[in-house]
Order: C-alpha cells, then sequence, then structure tokens
C-alpha cells in the first residue's frame, strides 16, 4: 500500500479494471454515497463520545475520518479491499490531522478477524464486505459493546422497479427490499432503530453526476475507452427509471434490551 501518489497513475495501474473504474469515479468525492454532509453529521451524532468505531468497506474513510475530526478522543479501524482507496484514505486522514487514531488495514471484510468489540460499527453501502444483511447484522450482535450502533447504508427499492431498469441493470426485483421490508429484518433480528434517512433526489444527484463525469473526463484523457460510453449509458439509466426506484437506507441501529 506503498505508493509515490496514492491518487496518481501509478496507483490504478496496480489494481484491477473494476477496481480503477471505483477510484476515478469517485476521484471527487469524498465520502462514497448518496449522502448530504447533514446527513452525515446526523449519522455520526448516534456514535457515542469516546467511540472506537469499526468501518467495514470504509473506501477512503471519510465516515472514520468525520468522526475523528468532530471527536478528539474517538479513535477507527478501517478495513478496505482496494489497495488504492485505502491509501488514499491515509493520505487524507493525514491532511485531515487525525492519522494518529486511525487504523488502515487492507483486507477482505469477510476474512478479516476482530479481536475486540467497538462502540460503533459502520458498513454504509458495504453490506458486501461481510455477507448479508442478516450476517451484518449478526456480526453487529457479537462484536458491538452495549450501547453501541451499527451503522447501516443499504440499497432499497423506493417505488416498483421498472422492467427495463431491472433488464440494464440484470438484476431481479427481489434482489433488494423495501424500506419496510428493511425496517423489519432489522428488528427481527434484535435491534431497534435509532436513525433513519432515505437519500433524497438532490442526495443522488449529488453524488452520481461528478461519478458519471470523472468516468467521461478520464475515457476522454485516455482516448476510446469503454468508461465513457458505461458511464453515459448508466447515467441515462439512472434519469430515466432509477432516481424513480433506487433507495439508498441510512440507519443507526441499536442492540434491543
Amino acid at each position: 500500500m506503498i505508493y509515490t501518489d496514492p491518487f496518481g497513475p501509478e496507483a490504478l495501474a496496480s489494481i484491477t479494471a473494476r477496481e480503477q473504474r471505483t477510484v476515478i469515479g469517485h476521484a471527487s468525492i469524498d465520502l462514497m454515497s448518496p449522502m448530504s454532509g447533514q446527513t452525515l453529521d446526523e449519522l455520526v451524532a448516534t456514535i457515542p463520545t469516546g467511540a472506537r468505531m469499526l468501518d467495514m468497506g470504509c473506501g477512503k474513510a471519510a465516515l472514520a475520518r468525520h468522526l475523528l475530526k468532530k471527536d478528539p478522543v474517538a479513535s477507527a479501524v478501517c478495513i478496505e479491499r482496494n489497495p488504492v482507496l485505502a491509501a488514499q484514505g491515509e493520505a487524507l486522514a493525514r491532511k485531515n490531522g487525525v492519522a494518529d487514531r486511525l487504523q488502515m488495514i487492507v483486507a477482505d471484510g469477510r476474512e478479516w478477524k476482530a479481536s475486540e468489540t467497538f462502540d460503533a460499527i459502520a458498513l454504509l453501502g458495504a453490506t458486501h464486505a461481510i455477507g448479508s444483511l442478516q450476517e451484518v447484522l449478526a456480526y453487529g450482535a457479537t462484536h458491538l459493546k452495549a450501547g453501541g450502533v451499527v451503522l447501516l447504508g443499504e440499497g432499497v427499492w423506493a417505488e416498483r422497479p421498472h422492467a427495463d431498469y431491472l433488464a440494464f441493470l440484470g438484476a431481479e426485483e427481489d434482489e433488494l427490499m423495501s424500506r419496510e421490508a428493511l425496517a423489519e429484518t432489522v428488528r427481527k433480528a434484535g435491534f431497534r432503530i435509532r436513525y433513519e434517512h432515505l437519500s433524497s433526489v438532490a442526495e443522488w444527484e449529488a453524488y452520481e453526476t461528478p461519478y458519471f463525469q470523472q468516468l467521461r473526463n478520464y475515457a476522454d484523457a485516455c482516448g476510446q475507452h469503454p468508461f465513457a460510453e458505461e458511464a453515459s449509458a448508466f447515467e441515462a439509466m439512472q434519469i430515466k427509471h432509477g432516481r424513480k426506484c433506487m433507495g439508498f437506507m441510512v440507519m443507526a441501529v441499536a442492540k434491543s434490551p
């Protein structure tokens, strides 16, 4: 995870095409989820003071860095499989003055084993870092301290998806839950919901517009590149169908007494 420049071409050359797409698309995006600064503040406010946080699938560790800037006695362990994102997160932690309280580990969350319990466990858009939602909640039940919270960022159907949208994604409707089904799943797993927010159209636009533009800019700089065609096709489908039906539910949940 040592790069002369973790934001430069040397780092990109070291990872797969799929990982490159993620890094390039998020070049100008710090928090890799459709969340506004206000939503982030509200979510962080649910974390106990002086928390020890585990951020799984952390991307650039934006959530952890935000927490550590607000709470001078908090600390975080951040797990990220993409080594370039992890290196960028470390560089930004140094820039933010919180690197001494942020431990970055490059690992697959499904294989990494925690040796402690935490006051907060975060998986924002990163359930896959552990497995299914049920596995995430079971992990939380095992590794969460009393009074702690699990921070979730889950894709949901805000309304029933159009058949053309599902065909474009190569997905089935049952791959995502509704907002109501997600809340019920959380409760059945023994958690109570302390905070919930469904990302707005404005939050989606603020996240996706620069993401797609970064991919097109990169493709333009490189000449002909599949990223440009992929980005334009996906953005058109998101505008036509996705922003009507695709939701992102942010939750802070605590173990029920």
